[in-house]
């Protein structure tokens, strides 16, 4: 089930806070450790782990693929009916405490990612771009 963003900026802090919809949980820009992941052929490649609710990651995401029979020409590229997915999430670190320990005691922590959105188009609106741009630089 999809998740709506919601974004409102306080005037007395000057802080922004997303509000998941799905988790009902308010997260302050100081909170977010937001990350990408692409998909593509069923390989997952994902990004460094930003701070803040404004992240740039500057990071080049190279996707590995192989081209039916090894024929990378624009008429074969586009018989791929492929997705690309990009997803956004925010990792959250997690205590976990046994159930007979006090919060004292030291538990186990383990990294939980929530997801914040993600937008899917097909590898051939990608290559049709590519294709586009080359045809008018010539």
């Amino acid at each position: 089930m999809p998740t709506c963003l919601k974004s409102s900026i306080s005037c007395l802090r000057h802080r922004e806070t997303i509000k998941s919809v799905a988790s009902d949980e308010t997260l302050h820009e100081d909170t977010v450790h937001p990350f990408v992941e692409v998909s593509f052929q069923h390989t997952v490649y994902k990004t460094n782990t930003a701070s803040g609710s404004h992240p740039c990651w500057n990071e080049e995401i190279k996707v590995d693929f192989v081209s039916p029979g090894h024929d990378y020409s624009f008429s074969s590229l586009s018989k791929i009916k492929d997705n690309i997915y990009i997803n956004i999430f925010d990792e959250m670190m997690t205590e976990k405490h046994e159930d007979h320990c006090l919060k004292s005691c030291s538990g186990h922590s383990y990294i939980r990612k929530n997801w914040l959105g993600c937008i899917v188009f097909p590898f051939s609106a990608l290559l049709q771009q590519s294709e586009d741009r080359k045809d008018s630089e010539e």
